[in-house]
C-alpha cells in the first residue's frame, strides 16, 4: 500500500487492520496525519513500513509490537514524533531501522536492546536525542550503526563494547560528544570507523589499538582532538586513513598495510614522523592544508609503492627531500599552493614512471631541475601560477610521451626552449597569461598536435610554422593584443574550429580565409 502526497489526510480508518496480507506500507508526504490506528498491529504479515514527511504524526500506537514480521522500518521527517513506544522491542525480526530528521525525538526506549536481529541502525539529524539506552549493547547482530547530526548526544553508553559484530560505525556532526568509551576497543570486528565534525571530542581512547580488523578510519574536523593514541600503530589491517591531528605518533610506521593516507586541515602539524618510511604498502598520500609543515622526512624515499602524492597548501614547505627520486612507482604528483617551495630536487628525474605532474601556484618556485627531461613516461604536465619561473629547461624536449601541456600564469617566463619542437606526441597545448612571452620557437614538428590554445599572451607577435600541423583540429587565440600572424594556418587541413578574439593587430589575407572556409573550418 502506498499513499503519496495526501496532504489533507488526518487519519487512517480502523479497518486498515483488516489488510492482513499487506507486506509493504508507505505513507509519503501525508503532512496532516496525526496518528495511526491501533488496528495497525493486526498487519502481522507487514515486512516493510516507511513513513516519510508525516510531519504532524505525534506517536506510534502500542500495537506496533504485534508487527513481528516487520523487517524494515523508516521514519523520515516525522518532526512531531517525540518518542517511540516501549513495545518497539517486540519487533524481534526487525533488521533495519532508520530514523531521519525526527527533530522532536528525545529518547529511544530501553526495549531497543530486544531487537536482537537488527543489523543496521541509522539515526540522522534527530537533534533532540540526548542519549542512547544502555540496552544498546544487546544488539549483538548489529553490523552497521550510523549516527549523523545528533547534536545533543553527549556520550555513548559503556555497553557499546558489546556490539562485537559491528562492522561499520559512523559518528558525524555529533557536536556535543566529548569522548568515546574505553570499551570501544572491544569492537574487534569493526572494519570501518568514521568520526567527523564531532567538535567537542577531545580524545580517542588508548583501546583504539585493539581494533585489529579495522580497514578504514576517518578522524576529521574534530576540532578539540589534539593527538592520537600511541596505540594507533596496532591497527595492522588498516588500509585507508583520513586524519586531522596536531601530531602523529611514531607508531604510525607500524601501519604496514596502509594504502591510502589523507591528512586534512592539520593546521599545526609541524612534522611527520621519520617512521613514515615504513609504510611500504602506501599507494596514495594527500596532505591538505598542513600549513605549519616545514619539511618531509628523508624516509619518504622508502615508500616504494607510492603511486600518487598530493601536497596542497603546505605553505611553509620550503623543499622536498632528495630521496623523492626513490619513489620509482610514483605516477601522479600534485604540488598546489606550496608558497615557500623554492626548488625541486634534481632527483626528480628518477621518477621514471611519473605520468602526471601538476605544479600550481607555487609562487617562489624559480626553476625546474634539468633532470625534468628524464621523465620519459610523463603524459600530462600542468604549470599554473608559477610567478617566479623564468625559464624551462632545455631537457623539456626529452618528454617524448607528453600528450598534454598547460602553461598558465607564468608571468616571468620570457621564452620557451627550442627543444619544444621535439614533443612529437604532444596532442594538446595551452599557453595562457604568459605576459612576458614574446615569441614561440618553431612548432612545425609537433605533428600530433590536435588542440592549441594561446590566451592573453599580450607580447606575442607570431605563432609560426602552423602549416605542418596536419592534425590540428582546434586553434583558439584570445587576448593576444600584439599578435600579427598565424603563419600557415590556411594549410591546416584538419582544422575544424578557429577562434581569434581580441587580437586587433592580427592580419591575414582573404585567400587564407576563403581556403579555410572551403574546408568547412568554423571561424569566429
Amino acid at each position: 500500500m502506498e499513499l503519496n502526497h495526501c496532504r489533507s489526510l488526518e487519519r487512517l480508518p480502523e479497518s486498515l487492520g483488516n489488510l492482513t496480507n499487506l507486506q509493504s506500507m508507505k505513507l509519503d508526504h501525508c503532512r496532516s496525519l496525526e496518528r495511526l490506528p491501533e488496528s495497525l498491529g493486526n498487519l502481522t504479515n507487514l515486512q516493510s513500513m516507511k513513513l516519510d514527511d508525516c510531519r504532524s504524526l505525534e506517536r506510534l500506537p502500542e500495537s506496533l509490537s504485534n508487527l513481528t514480521n516487520l523487517q524494515s522500518m523508516v521514519l523520515h521527517k516525522c518532526g512531531s514524533l517525540e518518542r517511540l513506544p516501549e513495545s518497539l522491542g517486540n519487533l524481534t525480526n526487525l533488521q533495519s531501522m532508520v530514523l531521519h530528521k525526527c527533530g522532536s525525538l528525545e529518547r529511544l526506549p530501553e526495549s531497543l536492546g530486544n531487537l536482537t536481529n537488527l543489523q543496521s541502525m541509522v539515526l540522522h539529524k534527530c537533534g533532540s536525542l540526548e542519549r542512547l539506552p544502555e540496552s544498546l549493547g544487546n544488539l549483538t547482530n548489529l553490523q552497521s550503526m550510523d549516527l549523523d547530526g545528533l547534536k545533543s548526544l553527549e556520550r555513548l553508553p559503556e555497553s557499546l563494547g558489546n556490539l562485537t559484530n559491528l562492522q561499520s560505525m559512523v559518528l558525524h556532526s555529533c557536536e556535543s560528544l566529548e569522548r568515546l568509551p574505553e570499551c570501544l576497543g572491544n569492537l574487534t570486528n569493526l572494519q570501518s570507523m568514521k568520526l567527523d565534525y564531532c567538535e567537542s571530542l577531545e580524545r580517542v581512547p588508548e583501546s583504539l589499538g585493539n581494533l585489529t580488523n579495522l580497514q578504514s578510519m576517518v578522524l576529521h574536523a574534530c576540532g578539540n582532538l589534539e593527538r592520537l593514541p600511541e596505540s594507533l600503530g596496532n591497527l595492522m589491517n588498516l588500509q585507508s586513513m583520513k586524519l586531522k591531528s596536531e601530531r602523529l605518533p611514531e607508531s604510525l610506521g607500524n601501519l604496514t598495510n596502509l594504502q591510502s593516507m589523507v591528512l586534512y586541515e592539520c593546521w599545526r602539524l609541524e612534522r611527520l614522523p621519520e617512521s613514515l618510511g615504513n609504510l611500504m604498502n602506501l599507494q596514495s598520500m594527500m596532505l591538505h592544508w598542513c600549513e605549519s609543515l616545514e619539511r618531509l622526512p628523508e624516509s619518504l624515499g622508502n615508500l616504494m609503492n607510492l603511486q600518487s602524492m598530493v601536497l596542497h597548501e603546505c605553505s611553509k614547505l620550503e623543499s622536498l627531500p632528495e630521496s623523492l627520486g626513490n619513489l620509482t612507482n610514483l605516477q601522479s604528483m600534485v604540488l598546489h599552493e606550496c608558497d615557500h617551495l623554492e626548488r625541486l630536487p634534481e632527483s626528480l628525474g628518477n621518477l621514471t614512471n611519473l605520468q602526471s605532474m601538476e605544479l600550481i601556484y607555487c609562487k617562489r618556485l624559480a626553476r625546474l631541475p634539468k633532470s625534468l627531461g628524464n621523465l620519459t613516461n610523463l603524459q600530462s604536465m600542468q604549470l599554473l601560477g608559477l610567478k617566479s619561473l623564468k625559464r624551462l629547461p632545455k631537457s623539456l624536449g626529452n618528454l617524448m610521451n607528453l600528450r598534454s601541456m598547460q602553461l598558465l600564469g607564468l608571468e616571468s617566463l620570457e621564452r620557451l626552449p627550442k627543444s619544444l619542437g621535439n614533443l612529437t606526441n604532444l596532442q594538446s597545448m595551452e599557453l595562457s597569461f604568459l605576459e612576458s612571452l614574446e615569441r614561440l620557437p618553431s612548432i612545425k614538428t609537433l605533428l600530433s598536435l590536435e588542440e592549441l590554445r594561446v590566451l592573453d599572451c599580450v607580447k606575442l607577435k607570431s605563432i609560426p610554422d602552423l602549416a605542418q600541423l596536419t592534425k590540428l583540429r582546434l586553434l583558439n587565440v584570445e587576448g593576444c593584443h600584439t599578435l600579427e600572424e598565424l603563419d600557415g594556418v590556411e594549410h591546416c587541413k584538419s582544422l575544424v574550429e578557429l577562434n581569434t578574439i581580441e587580437c586587433p593587430n592580427l592580419k591575414w589575407g582573404d585567400g587564407a580565409v576563403n581556403k579555410l572556409r572551403q574546408q568547412n573550418t568554423k571561424i569566429e
